[in-house]
């Protein structure tokens, strides 16, 4: 009859529990106490793509443009990409590109970017799209207004 030693099942059992969770979820002693809470463990294989988030909030500073008008826009990220500009792209209302910009993320989290309306590309009337890409995943979109000044027979 084969002596089975449970203490040894038990603590071999918990060492592959150990070992696997250790695996899948990084190192435990990365786990930071604060105030009596217990931080949660970020797994190694999700830190690479929480690495890539930073949820944008801007804004256009009215809702009705007309030619000579200029733009702005600004807004702040809810965490710095570092070397990572922010790209700002107005798009009108047949999504045709009429202008595109880079633009630096300040040290408080805030940007903002002036765009002066006018030229050969700022003739539809209509709703326009302000569209913000920071990083790969990171887009947010806003529309307003563009009423141009040009004689009727010469719009689209």
């Amino acid at each position: 009859m084969v002596s089975i030693d449970k203490a040894a099942i038990i603590w071999s059992v918990l060492i592959v529990f150990v070992a696997v969770e250790i695996t899948l979820f990084g190192n435990a002693s990365e786990t930071a106490h604060h105030d009596g809470k217990i931080d949660p463990i970020i797994p190694d294989n999700l830190k690479e793509q929480i690495s890539h988030i930073s949820k944008i909030h801007f804004q256009t500073d009215k809702e009705v443009y007309n030619t000579g008008d200029i733009i702005m826009i600004s807004g702040y990220v809810d965490r710095i990409l570092y070397d990572t500009p922010i790209t700002i792209v107005l798009a009108n209302p047949l999504e045709d590109i009429v202008t595109i910009a880079q633009v630096t993320v300040d040290d408080d989290k805030t940007f903002v970017e002036y765009f002066k309306i006018g030229g050969s590309l700022w003739v539809q009337n209509g709703i326009y799209t302000a569209t913000v890409r920071y990083g790969e995943k990171n887009i947010a979109e806003t529309n307003f207004m563009f009423l141009s000044d040009l004689d009727p027979d010469d719009l689209l």
